[in-house]
């Protein structure tokens, strides 16, 4: 799926300056090139009910820029973004006829943003910076399926272009305020007890926390396991300064 966002205002994270930090809970974020860069993991899609959330700051070109894919070019569930320019939109199912425009603001500002993404059977809801805007909920046309492959940060059939922190899965719809508790008024916080009834999320990558920033690992802090952890096979580039904060 493949989603745009609204127009940001004030709620826009700014990019952290040089000499900021993560202001103590978080340290690193993950540069992704445009180019190979993207994460492997080993966390499948439960169901047809699943939620996902990130923070993101994309640098968009040409052509797609992906997010998430349960596969490389074609699946019946993806979270991509691309060839609507700077825009985001949904897309359900590998064909052109299921992609849905929600929101036609540019998306490459310049600022970290918080995005989740809900689904629940057949009805999709879009979350930016915590709250919902209009035209972000969509009823698709026929239910989802659960993905059959695991999902691939940063890759579809193009690559994620910019810098991404915080990506975390679950296997429930969260509620509204379990978003607001996400978003924390912009501030990266614990989630490890967000959603799933206390239980928190099922993948949770930190991009760099918990691993030091080194190596190509990205330890799944999730209550999946290590069977979930993610892995660059292109390398990696960890990034200090510029982070959601």
């Amino acid at each position: 799926m493949t989603f745009i966002l609204p127009s940001f205002g004030a709620s826009a994270i700014s990019a952290v300056p040089a000499s900021g930090g993560g202001g103590g809970y978080n340290s690193y974020a993950v540069e992704f090139d445009g180019t190979d860069d993207f994460m492997t993991t080993g966390y499948t899609f439960g169901g047809a009910t699943f939620s996902a959330s990130m923070w993101v700051k994309p640098t968009l070109g040409a052509g797609n820029r992906w997010i998430g894919d349960n596969t490389a070019g074609s699946s019946a569930m993806r979270l991509d973004f691309g060839n609507k320019g700077t825009n985001w939109f949904v897309r359900l199912g590998a064909g052109q006829s299921t992609r849905k425009t929600v929101s036609a603001a540019a998306v490459n500002d310049g600022a970290w943003h918080h995005v989740v993404l809900t689904i629940n059977g057949t009805s999709v809801k879009i979350y930016v910076d915590g709250s919902t805007t209009g035209g972000d909920v969509w009823t698709a046309g026929s239910p989802l399926s659960a993905g059959s492959n695991a999902v691939m940060v940063g890759r579809g059939t193009g690559f994620f272009d910019g810098l991404m922190d915080e990506v975390a899965f679950w296997d429930v719809e969260l509620s509204s305020s379990d978003v607001t508790t996400l978003y924390s008024g912009g501030t990266v916080s614990d989630i490890s007890s967000v959603g799933n009834s206390g239980a928190g999320p099922f993948a949770w990558w930190r991009m760099g926390d918990n691993d030091g920033g080194t190596g190509t690992t990205i330890t799944n802090q999730g209550s999946g396991g290590s069977t979930n952890d993610g892995s660059f096979p292109n390398g990696i580039t960890f990034e200090s300064t510029d982070i959601p904060s």
